[in-house]
């Protein structure tokens, strides 16, 4: 089954070798290893070169002017920042490097260069609601692509309705694409989560969002009883609806959350899915605003 959602283009290789329905899509560099080692040892050429410049220039400055040498100590420091300034700053796609073996920094799902400044600071740090209404379709992705477990495109169908007068509005129009998605994308979105104290958190294969989630709940130091009792659970309420237990665990201790799974297990399957995109709605939420700013 192909995913509608999820269509990149012809050469595109997913550098972590995400499946159909999963990943985030964060910009990276098309590039083989060689073609990468020969672009990082011409950025260390580089740095060298400009070091040993700007500091024979500060020493032979500071002997004429005050017959000391102890000028030098600053220049790995100066240089760096302006190698930094020179690098990324503006609109420049990649470092001096990289721009030298012709490569540049791409957006997976159409295998367009990206401008670094068109993107945020930190992927991981905040962004202003003004700032993100601003940006291009690829880095929004790039940067709430997160936020919905290993569904990047809904964040690519909100962004049709940008500029987003708060965050509510935001959040209304990436909860409004999943539910206008077709069942067989819904169903697969969902089955996209981990289990609760599940296999995916015994791999570690969790994203740092569920990962922190699902500790702050305490389910990732359960005892052996506790352990075994969800995974009763989890067995039993995949095998009646087809998909795992999604709860927002935030704020919640074991006991409720163990409480409210044994509750679900008898609700209708139509019932249990409107549920569990509710929980989603709550769990996409808080991601939101550990995310972006209001205005």
């Amino acid at each position: 089954m192909t995913n509608p959602y999820f269509d990149p283009r012809p050469g595109y290789t997913d550098p972590a070798g995400y499946p159909p329905y999963g990943g985030v899509p964060v910009p990276y560099v098309r590039a083989s290893l060689g073609g990468r080692a020969v672009a990082y040892l011409l950025d260390l050429l580089f740095i060298l070169v400009f070091t040993a410049i700007l500091g024979t220039a500060i020493f032979l400055v500071g002997i004429v002017t005050f017959g000391l040498g102890w000028t030098l100590f600053p220049v790995l420091g100066i240089s760096g920042i302006l190698y930094s300034a020179i690098t990324v700053g503006g609109s420049k796609q990649s470092t001096i490097g990289m721009r030298m073996m012709g490569l540049r920094v791409v957006a997976p799902e159409s295998g367009r260069p990206v401008e670094l400044h068109h993107l945020p600071r930190k992927l991981s740090g905040m962004i202003d609601l003004d700032r993100l209404n601003a940006l291009e379709r690829d880095a929004f992705v790039a940067y709430l692509g997160g936020v919905f477990e290993h569904a990047p495109w809904v964040a690519r169908a909100a962004h049709g309705g940008a500029p987003f007068a708060d965050l509510a509005a935001l959040h209304g129009a990436m909860m409004a694409a999943v539910r206008a998605a077709p069942p067989d994308v819904r169903l697969a979105f969902l089955n996209g989560h981990p289990e609760l104290a599940g296999p995916e958190a015994r791999a570690r294969a969790m994203t740092a969002d569920s990962a922190q989630e699902q500790g702050s709940a305490g389910l990732d130091r359960l005892t052996e009883a506790d352990a075994a009792a969800f995974d009763r659970l989890n067995a039993a309420y995949r095998h009646r609806f087809g998909f795992p237990f999604i709860v927002a665990v935030r704020g919640r201790d074991l006991r409720e959350i163990r409480a409210l799974f044994e509750e679900r297990l008898a609700r209708a399957v139509a019932d249990e899915e409107a549920t569990a995109l509710e929980e989603i709605g709550a769990i996409t939420r808080m991601r939101l605003d550990r995310l972006v700013r209001p205005v």
